[in-house]
C-alpha cells in the first residue's frame, strides 16, 4: 500500500471521527439548552473557547475561556465555576473517541486480528483508569495511553510511530472537541442538578 493511499485511509477516517465527535457535541448541547435552535446558539457562545482551544492544543490553558462563555449558556453563573475545573481533565470525549476510532483503523490497516470482547473490555478498563490520571494538556495523551496500546493490544513500534504521527496532526481538533463537549456537559449537569434539588424540595 503506497503512501498516497494510506493518506487517503488516514484522512478519511480522520473526518468521519470528526464529523462523529460533532454530532455527540451537538447532541449534549440539544439536551442541555432543550431544542436544536438554542443548541446551536449555544454552541456560537462557545465558538471563543473552541478556538483558544484549538490554537494551544490545552484545555486547561483554554478554561478560563471556556467558563466565560458557559456561563452564557447557564441559568445560574456560578455553575461552570464549579463544574468546569472538575470535568476539564476527566471529559475528554475527543480524545476518546477518535483514538478508539483510530485503533479499529490501525489494526484493519497493519492486518491484525480484530479483538475479542474480553480483551476490549479489558482494554478499556485500563483505558478509563488511565484518562482520569491524565492532565489536559498538549501531548499528555502520548506518555500514558501508548503503554497500553503496546502490551495490551500488541502495537507494533511502527504502529505507535503512526498512531503518534496522527494524533500530533489532529491534536487541535481533539482538545477543541473537548472543550466544545465540556461546556455542553456543564449545562446538562446543570439541568440534573436542579431537577434533584426540585425533587428533593418536593419531599
Amino acid at each position: 500500500m503506497g503512501v498516497f493511499d494510506n493518506f487517503m485511509i488516514y484522512g478519511k477516517s480522520i473526518m468521519l471521527a470528526f464529523c462523529g465527535v460533532l454530532i455527540y457535541c451537538l447532541l449534549i448541547f440539544i439536551i442541555g439548552l432543550g431544542t436544536v435552535k438554542k443548541a446551536f446558539h449555544g454552541i456560537k457562545n462557545v465558538m471563543p473557547a473552541y478556538v483558544v482551544a484549538f490554537t494551544s492544543g490545552s484545555s486547561f490553558a483554554t478554561m478560563p475561556t471556556t467558563i466565560s462563555c458557559t456561563t452564557k449558556n447557564s441559568k445560574d453563573p456560578q455553575f461552570p465555576q464549579a463544574i468546569i475545573p472538575a470535568t476539564t481533565n476527566i471529559q475528554q470525549i475527543g480524545d476518546c473517541l477518535f483514538n478508539a476510532y483510530l485503533i479499529f483503523v490501525l489494526m484493519n490497516t497493519f492486518g491484525m486480528d480484530p479483538l475479542s470482547f474480553s480483551q476490549w473490555c479489558y482494554f478499556v478498563f485500563w483505558y478509563v483508569l488511565a484518562r482520569f490520571a491524565m492532565p489536559a494538556m498538549l501531548g499528555a495523551a502520548m506518555f500514558v495511553l501508548y503503554p497500553l496500546y503496546e502490551n495490551i493490544l500488541g502495537f507494533s513500534p511502527e504502529m505507535l510511530a503512526v498512531l503518534l504521527a496522527i494524533n500530533v496532526l489532529i491534536d487541535p481538533l481533539i482538545t477543541s472537541t473537548n472543550v466544545l463537549a465540556n461546556s455542553g456537559l456543564c449545562v446538562v449537569f446543570e439541568n440534573f442538578w436542579a431537577a434533584i434539588q426540585k425533587l428533593f424540595t418536593k419531599t
